[in-house]
């Protein structure tokens, strides 16, 4: 939501971003807008954003969703704007005239379906692109994402410092960036790399080919890192880390956050809301195999709820539960 204090501010920077967009749009999403292309402008919209106002998590599906557009074709292209006008209009009423003006449509409603063996497509918020995306995990109905589960588990409230990781695990932190710097390997081939802090010490993070992400880590920013402790010339280190910036979410949610198997292109913010669409809109049609006599006699759950429980438990038990069922 726009934030009270500093409403107006917030607002003009929409205004700022939503008018580059439909000038993209005019363009035939050339990015050819803004001198340095539409990824060189969000860099900077977004360090902006941070005392605009803005809520973060809306800044954060902005960013994740424009981040890589230079190297998307103009249909991927038309397709990231349409979505990131889907969510400043879902996300800020006000804004709602105006995006009108860059995306004609609204973004169909999530469906109240009782199909589980629809096209994923029919959620909202999933286009041909992520179609595609998803079929590389095997999720091409919406029964296939609703037993796509969790591969583990982050507990918020025992993560590891710095100083007490160990090679070969596999952790989540928090940490702040320090630095970050972009090197050529060779041709075809360049590595970012972000020095992260926390009050223990440091340590890098590293990926291959994702120059985008020099408009997203930028120094000060907190963020979670998860992924594998690996080394490098003696130094332990994480290469190719999932991430994403720390919220209030993150710091205040009671729940175990799930983290999904992905491919490239998904991250697990957007798989998480995927889930949870699906979820609210299609568990109701799955049916339960087992009579509930024969359930309670061998003490499980039913399926209804272990579903809900294996994607988004809200402790290790129901967790456990959920998996035995």
């Amino acid at each position: 939501m726009v934030a009270g204090k500093g409403s107006s501010s917030a607002e003009s920077h929409l205004r700022k971003l939503t008018g580059i967009l439909r000038e993209e749009r005019d363009h035939q999403f050339a990015d050819r807008v803004v001198i340095g292309g539409l990824e060189g402008f969000l860099g900077n919209w977004v360090d902006q954003a941070d005392t605009s106002g803005l809520d973060q998590d809306l800044v954060s599906a902005i960013s994740d969703l424009l981040t890589g557009y230079s190297g998307k074709d103009p249909d991927e292209r038309a397709e990231s704007v349409k979505r990131v006008i889907a969510r400043i209009r879902e996300t800020v009423p006000s804004a709602r005239g105006r995006a009108r003006q860059v995306v004609a449509a609204a973004p169909p409603p999530a469906p109240n379906g009782d199909n589980l063996d629809s096209p994923v497509s029919v959620l909202s918020g999933i286009s041909d692109v992520r179609s595609r995306q998803l079929s590389r995990l095997g999720v091409r109905t919406v029964r296939d994402l609703l037993y796509l589960f969790p591969r583990r588990y982050d507990d918020y409230s025992a993560l590891k410092t710095i100083a007490q990781l160990r090679l070969g695990d596999e952790v989540s932190l928090m940490g702040r960036v320090s630095k970050v710097f972009p090197r050529t390997i060779r041709p075809g081939l360049s590595l970012v790399t972000a020095t992260l802090t926390d009050a223990t010490g440091t340590i890098t993070a590293s990926w291959f080919n994702r120059k985008g992400l020099l408009t997203r880590l930028k120094p000060g920013r907190d963020v979670i890192v998860s992924g594998r402790v690996g080394e490098h010339l003696g130094r332990l280190n994480f290469e190719s880390p999932e991430w994403e910036p720390l919220t209030g979410d993150h710091l205040n949610t009671a729940r175990l956050v799930p983290i999904y198997p992905l491919t490239e292109g998904i991250t697990q913010r957007w798989m998480r809301v995927m889930q949870r669409r699906a979820l609210d809109s299609f568990s109701a049609a799955v049916r339960d195999p087992l009579p509930e006599g024969l359930r309670r006699s061998l003490g499980l759950a039913d399926t209804h709820w272990a579903l809900e429980a294996a994607h988004f438990p809200e402790n290790w038990e129901a967790m456990d539960r959920a998996r035995k069922r």
